[in-house]
């Protein structure tokens, strides 16, 4: 299910454009960029990969009350109970490709042997803070709500380690949101060789009767 949009390969190369510690990129094979020593995470474009069709993404909005969750293996094992899960709530054949195809994703680029996958549906603001994870590298999409707020100025984690107030506030942390969409690799504090410390991320406030609808992956074994 998802793939680099076909269209693109007969337009000019689009140039990587660099956000503070955050690089947005539009083609697959660029997430590489995550092993640059300045950069903390990388956007993938959603212009640039097949995302959730607008049927699924409409029928877990309406359907999910609990994540679904489970671990995946970059050859796919595992993606049979999820995928038996989703069928329950309507969903086509379609979601768990996506699923396991970005798992392979991040398998490949941090040479785990599986996943730790969760599709939730979230109506109140998670991780109010800005704070890094401690895993080697954490994969994120968001395809409806508000997106996850990045804080991009370098050396940010130990700015807000030395002060914690920060950590409410984002002040001076150049704070970048992705689009709905948007593939966000980050890295966590287990990552070797940083440079810049870790992603520093949050939540964002859920406004009103809204909703978010999002996927993430964790890199085990």
């Amino acid at each position: 299910m998802t793939s680099i949009d076909p269209a693109t390969a007969t337009e000019e190369l689009r140039p990587i454009q660099s956000v503070g510690t955050t690089r947005i990129v539009h083609e697959l094979a660029d997430l590489v960029e995550l092993h640059d020593s300045e950069c903390s995470s990388v956007v993938l474009r959603a212009g640039g990969v097949q995302g959730l069709g607008e049927g699924d993404r409409t029928r877990l909005i309406e359907s999910m009350r609990h994540p679904v969750h489970g671990e995946v293996g970059g050859d796919g094992e595992g993606i049979e109970r999820l995928a038996q899960s989703l069928d329950k709530l309507g969903c086509s054949p379609g979601v768990a490709a996506f699923l396991s195809h970005w798992t392979e994703v991040v398998c490949e680029l941090t040479g785990a042997s599986s996943c730790g996958v969760r599709l939730a549906r979230l109506t109140e603001q998670m991780c109010p803070l800005f704070h890094t994870d401690r895993v080697t590298v954490r994969l994120l999409v968001t395809w409806d709500g508000v997106t996850t707020e990045l804080a991009t100025a370098p050396g940010y984690s130990e700015l807000i380690a030395e002060r914690p107030e920060l950590k409410e506030t984002g002040d001076q942390g150049q704070v970048f949101r992705p689009e709905n969409g948007d593939m966000v690799l980050m890295k966590g504090e287990l990552w070797p060789g940083l440079r810049h410390g870790a992603a520093v991320h949050r939540s964002p406030v859920v406004p009103g009767e809204s909703t978010r609808l999002m996927c993430t992956w964790d890199p085990l074994g």
